[in-house]
């Protein structure tokens, strides 16, 4: 089959989006990515060896803003047509954010078989949108199926790549960490967040003398001004990026966002995990994954307006030495998983494109 996926915007929609892309791939079948020609997806996608169309699609803000969107989104999906006129897909596959709508319409114009992929607890407005149009929607939390009845909950693609990925906790030794030691990892998302890489410092100060060792994710852009601040010790390590597919099954207990990514790989390969949702993202979303979670004792939602160092160092520290509890979260965010996300999505695939 030929497919076209359409993915950007953020790490949340691409990375799954590659996942899936990465097993389709395995089955012979071919993969066509679009994206904005100005954001992430159009550096990220590339680089990963996938064919990537460009789309000069724009979000205005203002009042005026949303007029100039909405000519520009009917422009692009005017221009998708066109383009789908003379290639043919065989499936069109969305991942939410506004840049899917003109692709998934203009796919649905011509009756080109469309699904959409819900990352979230939450539907993001695209998706929200979309899903009457298309031939399935596939969610990643029960909780999508209250939005949205027609929702088939499968899980998050992401997830299933890190549960096949091996374990092999020497991975630690690369960070100048001991594997025989309990670790904490800290991972505050690929760009990082300045405002709770401010409360880490003084958190980090607290756990310094403990018997444990942390790993220390700053993200990209936060990285030369935590160092400034805080450099570490022989127990404490801090880096701007770690491949996360190799380090998190090795370490015993993740403080990180809730965005969907994330949360699919924590409980798609059973991890315990400190939650501090983001309050800077579209509809709150990362509380709303968050808490999904916290409800179910899966994990432990912390809210970032309710950080203080004595609260959160004390409370790793009670997590990191009572293994009972630790393996508590570990069973019950494994409930939450979906390890074998990847193929049932394909398997829906073969459904909707009757592929045998």
């Amino acid at each position: 089959m030929n497919i076209i996926m359409v993915a950007g915007g953020t790490g949340g929609h691409i990375y799954p989006a590659l996942a899936l892309a990465d097993k389709l791939v395995e089955y012979h079948h071919n993969v066509t990515f679009m994206g904005s020609s100005s954001r992430m997806e159009s550096k990220i996608i590339p680089s990963h060896n996938y064919p990537f169309i460009a789309l000069n699609i724009k979000n205005y803000t203002g009042v005026k803003g949303r007029f100039k969107t909405l000519w520009n989104l009917l422009k692009v999906q005017k221009e998708v047509k066109e383009l789908f006129r003379k290639e043919k897909p065989d499936l069109v596959i969305g991942f939410g954010n506004y840049i899917s709508v003109p692709v998934i319409l203009a796919a649905k114009s011509l009756h080109i078989k469309t699904i959409i992929h819900e990352q979230n607890s939450q539907f993001g407005k695209a998706n929200l949108f979309l899903a009457r149009f298309v031939d399935l929607v596939i969610g990643s939390y029960s909780e999508n199926v209250k939005q949205y009845s027609k929702t088939k909950v499968l899980g998050n693609p992401r997830g299933s790549k890190l549960y096949e990925y091996p374990k092999d906790v020497s991975c630690l030794k690369d960070y100048g960490l001991n594997p025989n030691k309990k670790t904490v990892l800290f991972v505050m998302g690929s760009l990082g967040s300045s405002s709770v890489n401010e409360h880490m410092l003084e958190v980090l100060k607290e756990l310094q003398q403990e018997e444990f060792q942390v790993l220390y994710v700053t993200g990209e852009k936060g990285y030369d001004a935590f160092v400034e601040k805080y450099q570490g010790n022989s127990r404490i390590k801090v880096v701007k990026y770690i491949d996360g597919l190799k380090v998190m099954k090795s370490v015993d207990l993740i403080v990180c966002r809730a965005g969907a990514t994330t949360l699919s790989e924590i409980t798609a390969c059973g991890l315990a995990s400190i939650t501090i949702p983001s309050p800077y993202v579209p509809g709150n979303h990362q509380y709303h994954n968050a808490m999904a979670l916290h409800r179910k004792q899966a994990s432990i939602c912390v809210l970032e307006k309710e950080l203080q160092k004595d609260i959160l160092a004390n409370l790793i520290k009670e997590l990191i030495y009572d293994d009972l509890r630790l393996e508590k979260l570990k069973r019950n965010a494994l409930k939450f998983g979906y390890p074998c996300a990847i193929n049932d999505i394909i398997s829906e695939i073969n459904k909707v494109t009757k592929v045998k």
